[in-house]
């Protein structure tokens, strides 16, 4: 049995992460069958929950596949050339250095209005970072459909039905049964100790493929 399908290839073991600013990262073990590297991987829990992702590198491996993927389209390496602006919004110069490495933005809540902006030559993860360092009260990451989100948190609350297994909320740490679906950027209750409580903002989900689908969180 598998909890984790990669282009409906069985998952045997692997761990995905997703964090609230970035992207999701998955590091994978199939069975012989392989993955080309630049491939598009549609991942797919069995509760439907997909994550569309580019096989950033992998390969045989006393006889599995190992391979490690990135969210998205695999672009934010990619070196782009310096560009300058003037007097454009930040959503503007955000939009084409995603659309120059190859990724696909999504809604991008960037108001602020640049009098001067200077892009250097370098990859798109360093021209994204220097926008969004400019940009405190914004964040972006990765969605699940492979598109980039850029705006301000609004910290909605998230699915209800979590239960914590284990805790160590000294760490910000709670495992969970499994929640496929979990994304960061939530409020979280979750029944805890026998009682419904506010386990807090999730700032990173980590799921764990093996013998057993696991989910842990990381609280901010």
């Amino acid at each position: 049995m598998s909890f984790l399908f990669a282009n409906d290839i069985p998952v045997s073991s692997g761990i995905i992460t997703i964090p609230r600013i970035g992207r999701p990262l998955a590091e994978l073990r199939l069975g012989e069958e392989a993955l080309e590297i630049g491939e598009a991987v549609t991942l797919r829990f069995e509760d439907g929950t997909t994550y569309r992702t580019t096989v950033r590198r992998g390969g045989p491996s006393a006889g599995i596949t190992e391979v490690f993927l990135v969210g998205g389209y695999d672009g934010l390496s990619k070196i782009l050339p310096p560009k300058d602006y003037q007097g454009v919004p930040a959503s503007l110069v955000v939009r084409d250095l995603l659309a120059e490495a190859g990724e696909q933005p999504g809604e991008l809540d960037l108001p602020t209005v640049f009098v001067r902006w200077a892009r250097r030559g370098g990859t798109a993860a360093e021209a994204l970072k220097a926008v969004m360092e400019r940009l405190p009260d914004r964040a972006w990451r990765v969605l699940p459909d492979g598109t980039t989100w850029a705006g301000a948190e609004a910290w909605p609350q998230g699915p209800e039905g979590a239960v914590v297994a284990d805790a160590a909320p000294q760490r910000g740490w709670f495992s969970l049964l499994p929640m496929p679906a979990l994304r960061p950027g939530v409020v979280l209750r979750g029944l805890w100790d026998g009682q419904v409580r506010e386990l807090g903002r999730v700032e990173r989900v980590i799921h764990q493929i093996g013998a057993k689908l696991r989910t842990a969180i990381y609280i901010g």
